[in-house]
């Protein structure tokens, strides 16, 4: 079984559709590299560790800055 790896998303509020949602190519990296993506998005502290809970492992994409 492939691991699953999960992706946090950003807030992107640039729209007039406000959603959640991160780059491509993490998900493509992450399948590459032999796992299964999985996008969080983070709404609040506890669903964020309740999605953490079943990740074999975690993928912080960077920033702008």
């Amino acid at each position: 079984m492939r691991p699953l790896i999960g992706i946090p998303c950003q807030s992107n509020l640039r729209t007039a559709y406000p959603r959640f949602c991160v780059g491509q190519s993490y998900c493509r990296a992450v399948a590459t590299g032999g796992g299964t993506p999985i996008l969080i998005p983070v709404l609040d502290n506890d669903t964020a560790l309740e999605a953490f809970r079943g990740l074999d492992g975690l993928l912080l994409a960077g920033g702008g800055d």
